[in-house]
């Protein structure tokens, strides 16, 4: 059992050293490790700008600087991603991939970062993490809403298209300001206050799962598959807060297993202790019955 757990463990991280990639650097004499290592000062004047926001690395062999500097990214090297996402991964602007690494010696035009090894540029077209829209477009069809978004068939600033009819309705934009704040983010829980003229359709650029659940001013309120990957909500006008929450019940069985197959064990090995010692305390008596007799 331990020699399967640590090969499990050895599987598992393998993909950050996974073998094919590891012998293409190797031929063309690239060490992996210094490269991310040159990203320490990427990532600290990335760390000085405005959050939430994600980045690209123009590289074949994309460092992880997401999990080593805790910048986020839309890839990295052993990264898993579901195949929605996977289908708009091109979409920078949408992902809102504001910032562009590239090496230092690309000759784009007006750097906002640069020292000897790489250069950063800002991408000014980005969307924010989260925004307003009043108009849907019901695709149904995956594969052509993959198509509408990688295409720019639909100005996905003004329009969402869903997967499905919104069953609230929404209002046109009224005259007024409207906005939209991320007050706080983690991987598991995010937490949004938003001022809407009318009533509208809430779209983040986090990738839709099942799993997540939104609360709207302590409401819970069903989430809408939006532009192909992305999370949507439809909002009443005026002012909400609002939670997304990321309850995996997968994960929740998993660990009950998990508990249930500890104490399971610890209880079997207790049990197995005590049967040799009955045992030996039954031929104990037994020996003396005999002697006595």
């Amino acid at each position: 059992m331990t020699l399967l757990m640590l090969g499990l463990i050895f599987f598992d991280i393998s993909a950050f050293n996974w073998i094919p990639d590891k012998i293409d650097a190797d031929k063309k004499g690239q060490d992996e490790y210094r490269t991310l290592l040159t990203l320490y000062p990427v990532a600290e004047f990335l760390r000085g700008q405005p959050q939430p926001f994600r980045v690209a690395i123009s590289r074949d062999l994309k460092p992880n600087i997401g999990d080593s500097y805790g910048i986020q990214s839309i890839s990295g090297a052993g990264a898993a991603v579901g195949k929605n996402f996977a289908r708009i991964s091109s979409a920078f602007d949408l992902l809102n991939v504001r910032y562009l690494i590239k090496a230092a010696s690309a000759n784009d035009a007006q750097p906002i970062f640069h020292d000897p090894n790489w250069k950063v540029f800002e991408n000014r077209d980005a969307f924010p993490r989260a925004w307003l829209v009043h108009q849907t477009k019901v695709e149904r069809d995956d594969e052509k809403a993959y198509a509408d978004v990688n295409l720019g068939r639909v100005n996905l600033r003004d329009v969402a298209i869903v997967s499905q009819i919104v069953a609230e309705p929404l209002g046109a934009p009224a005259p007024g300001s409207e906005s939209v704040t991320v007050i706080s983010y983690s991987a598991h829980a995010i937490r949004l206050r938003v001022h809407a003229s009318s009533p509208g359709l809430l779209v983040l650029s986090e990738v839709y799962w099942p799993e997540w659940h939104a609360m709207v001013n302590k409401q819970e309120t069903p989430i809408y598959k939006a532009d192909g990957a992305l999370r949507s909500i439809p909002l009443p006008a005026g002012d909400s807060d609002i939670e997304f929450v990321y309850r995996p019940w997968s994960v929740y069985i998993g660990a009950l297993l998990t508990i249930l197959t500890f104490f399971g064990t610890i209880t079997a090995l207790v049990f197995d202790r005590r049967i040799p010692e009955n045992r030996t305390q039954l031929s104990a008596a037994a020996g003396v019955d005999s002697y006595v007799s």
